[in-house]
Parts: C-alpha cells; sequence; structure tokens
C-alpha cells in the first residue's frame, strides 16, 4: 500500500532525487499457555491463576465439559506486559458442580489470542473442598470421599461411603467383622472376608452402601448362628480404611446431607431434642366482637448433641454449612430441611466437653409426622 500511495503523487518526489527505501515491520502472533496442568484434580487444588503469554491485547476463554462439548464459561482477560491470568477457576466449576449436582467433571479450556485458537483437553475435576498435602491423584487413591474415619451407627441401619473409582478399574474390598455370640464366654470374635464389588462402567464417583442385613447374612453363613452380636466392622477398600461402630441407642435426628465432596452422607446424631412452636396471628375487631384470622403455627426443633470429640464435631460442620440437607419422613420420601441458629464451639480440652446445638425445620414450611 506504500508504494502504491506513493505512485498517486509523483510530482512530490523529483526524478533527479532517489526514492527513499521502506519496510513494512512484520510481528509475529503468539499465544502460549504458560501453566501446566495435572491428568486430575480435587477442585480445591486447580491452580489459582491460569496465565497466558499473547501478543494481543486480549485472550478469550471458553470452558467446555467433555463429551458433551457444552459450554458453561466464556470471558475475555486483557493482557499486561504480554500475559494475560484467568482467576478463580476453581469458584466457577465447584458452583457448576453444584448447580448441577455433579461430583466429576472432564474440562476442555480453549483460548483464543491474536487469530490463534488453541486448547486443553481431558481435564478432570472432582469435587473437593479440602487440600491434601500429597496431592490429588494421592488423595483419590487413599481416601473415602469423607472427612469422617469412622461412624457411630445404630444396629440395623446402613451407612453410605462414596470412592473414586477408573474405568473398569478391580478393587480389592473386605470387611472384618467384630462380634460375639450370646451365653458364649470367649468373648468378642472377628472374622474377615471378601466383598464383590463389580466393575465401574466410567470413570467416576462410586457409592457404596454397606448394607447391615447383609453383614449379618454372611455372619450366618460362616457361625451358622442367628443371633450373632455386630460390634464393628472394619471396611477396606484398596488403601482406604472406614471403622462403624454398631450401638443399640437410638440417634435423635437422622439427616442426610451433601458434605465438602458434594456427595451425600448420613449423620446420625445422638443428644436431646426440643421442639419449640411459633404462633403467628392476626385480630380484627367489629363493634366489641374480635376474631382472628390468618393463624399459623411454625415448629421448630433445636438439637444439641451428646458430647463429642472434635473430629466428630469438625466433620458435622459440613452438615451445618450444607446448600442440601434432607431428612427421611417415609419409607420412599425425603423432605429437604434448613438449619439454622447453629452454635459450634469445637475443644480440645479434656475437661471441656464438645456439644453442638442447631435448629432445623422443613423447606416447604409444612409439618410431617414424626
Amino acid at each position: 500500500m506504500v508504494v502504491m500511495a506513493f505512485g498517486i503523487f509523483p510530482c512530490l518526489f523529483p526524478a533527479h532525487r532517489p526514492l527513499l527505501s521502506l519496510q513494512k515491520k512484520e510481528i509475529m502472533a503468539t499465544l502460549d499457555l504458560q501453566t501446566s496442568f495435572e491428568e486430575i484434580y480435587i477442585s480445591s487444588m486447580l491452580p489459582e491463576d491460569i496465565t497466558f503469554s499473547c501478543s494481543g491485547n486480549v485472550v478469550s476463554v471458553e470452558l467446555y465439559l467433555i463429551p458433551s462439548f457444552e459450554k458453561v464459561f466464556t470471558a475475555d482477560f486483557y493482557t499486561y506486559n504480554g500475559v494475560a491470568a484467568f482467576k478463580d477457576i476453581r469458584s466457577i466449576i465447584e458452583t457448576l458442580m453444584i448447580e448441577r449436582d455433579m461430583n466429576f467433571v472432564t474440562l476442555r479450556i480453549v483460548y483464543v489470542g491474536d487469530g490463534i485458537l488453541k486448547y486443553v483437553d481431558g481435564i478432570k475435576v472432582v469435587f473437593g473442598g479440602f487440600k491434601y498435602p500429597d496431592g490429588s491423584e494421592a488423595f483419590l487413591e487413599e481416601r473415602f470421599m469423607t472427612t469422617s474415619r469412622c461412624a457411630l451407627v445404630p444396629r440395623g441401619r446402613n451407612v453410605l461411603l462414596h470412592y473414586y473409582s477408573y474405568e473398569q478399574q478391580v478393587v480389592s474390598c473386605f470387611a472384618d467383622v467384630y462380634y460375639s455370640v450370646p451365653g458364649e464366654t470367649e468373648g468378642v470374635r472377628t472374622f474377615l472376608f471378601s466383598i464383590d464389588r463389580t466393575r465401574a462402567e466410567e470413570e467416576g464417583i462410586m457409592r457404596w452402601e454397606v448394607d447391615f442385613g447383609l453383614l449379618q447374612s454372611n455372619m450366618l453363613d460362616e457361625t451358622g448362628v442367628e443371633d450373632t452380636v455386630i460390634h464393628a466392622v472394619r471396611l477396606g477398600l484398596d488403601d482406604r480404611e472406614f471403622w462403624v461402630y454398631y450401638t443399640e441407642e437410638e440417634p435423635t435426628e437422622v439427616l442426610t446431607f451433601r458434605n465438602g465432596y458434594n456427595v451425600d452422607e448420613i449423620a446420625y446424631i445422638y443428644g436431646k431434642k426440643t421442639t419449640k412452636t411459633t404462633v403467628t396471628k392476626s385480630e380484627a375487631v367489629c363493634g366489641k366482637l374480635g376474631q382472628f384470622y390468618d393463624v399459623k403455627a411454625t415448629l421448630k426443633r433445636e438439637i444439641e448433641t451428646a458430647p463429642i470429640q472434635q473430629g466428630e464435631a469438625i466433620w458435622l460442620n459440613q452438615l451445618f454449612t450444607s446448600h442440601h440437607v434432607t431428612r427421611k419422613v417415609t419409607s420412599g420420601e425425603s423432605a429437604e430441611v434448613l438449619i439454622s441458629d447453629v452454635t459450634s464451639e469445637v475443644s480440645d480440652s479434656n475437661k471441656e466437653l464438645t456439644r453442638l446445638k442447631f435448629s432445623w425445620r422443613y423447606a416447604d414450611g409444612e409439618e410431617r409426622e414424626d
């Protein structure tokens, strides 16, 4: 274009004066990802910043779910000294997973800048609200999706556990049962047996419901005695371990909640329950005659736990902050509840007993028979 422009005005350059040599300076377009990614993350350990180097002014970033290729996020990030930063990907992914009731996703990150399009594919994310010092992969191979290491469960009730599994992964699963036989003086015995676990058809979070009736059935097959008393069971799944202790005491309350890994967990709570009723009503007076209307009674249950250990109290705090808590009201129905008025003072002192207090009511305002 410079040469063509010069050709339009020949009189400006006399024939005896040589033309200046003009050259167009070319700048190569560049776009590079500066952040390195691992194959899998628990969401709490996603990179704090994802940075791009770009010769242009703007880097456009899009997030897609794999394999559906649904776009779930898009934004433009401006460069400063040739670098653009995408911050807070953890919050974006965790909000998405909570809204869609997901605990495992695979992502594609597409980034565009200065006319160049690139992407990173197959980033796997497992919902996890806690950091683990040994890294995401070690956590998924060594831990159940819970911060609790044991549970006190009424005899006859089930336990719900979740764990991460690769596609078609074979796991070694066992139950070490501690039991006694009424009328015999031998005391507590132990019996170890394997549990068959089906392979996962897809990679993701697997649910394991430990059925008390199945444990009893296995003990009957082993001992031939129908009334064996199961006191505890040590559950093992590869490198994962969880203890269940059974009690004759009935719990004060049983609530199911989404824990810090966005999976369901059952809380058997022992202690004291108080039901409080608040009545609101309006009054109309006509002459000397009065009448109440819009009478409404609101019930709120207040729970004070029995003395509990520090670890159990910290675990229960996930119940108080959970975005989804339900209570079983019939054999096949659960109702959502709201938790309020929480008093959680956790002590590590052997002299001061830790007791937690909270209130709950049904989210829809309707009452059910207890």
